[in-house]
């Protein structure tokens, strides 16, 4: 969590109530229960909603769910496994993007995909990591950013 995140007073609830409702052997093949945000102002889902069936694909369909569902996500993660997967600590590298990190667990793990809203997303104005204008300035600084990451990584 950061200073764009804020989690609903339920999010917790809902999320715990997802995965009690799971099975054994689904729950040892998920490390995150993944829900959707709203905006901040206009309290619409950020994004597209998953499909309903996506947590029962696999292979190429549930990859192409996947991709169909983009947009701001929440997800409630099993702390256990992400201790598991250490952020480097690389020298004379001061960010590492934690989508490195999920991405190594979700080739180990599944996650589990809800509509449910966990969080509400506020997008401030200006620049930030995630928020790049479609500008030619932006895209520099993408690319000095990429450029720094694959240098420490």
């Amino acid at each position: 969590m950061d200073d764009d995140d804020e989690l609903l007073p339920d999010a917790m609830e809902k999320g715990l109530a997802i995965w009690d409702g799971m099975d054994l052997k689904r729950k040892e093949k998920c490390w995150c229960v993944c829900g959707l945000c709203i905006n901040d102002k206009t309290g619409k889902v950020v994004g597209n909603l998953f499909d309903e069936q996506i947590n029962e694909l696999s292979g190429r369909k549930f990859q192409k769910a996947l991709a169909k569902a983009h947009g701001e996500r929440c997800g409630l993660q099993k702390v256990e496994i992400v201790r598991k997967y250490k952020f480097p600590e690389i020298k004379g590298c001061s960010y590492f993007p934690e989508g490195n990190i999920w991405r190594r667990i979700n080739e180990d793990y599944r996650q589990y995909y809800t509509n449910e809203v966990f969080r509400v997303y506020h997008q401030y104005e200006g620049e930030s990591l995630i928020n790049f204008s479609k500008t030619q300035t932006s895209y520099e600084k993408r690319y000095r950013i990429y450029k720094y990451l694959i240098k420490c990584y």
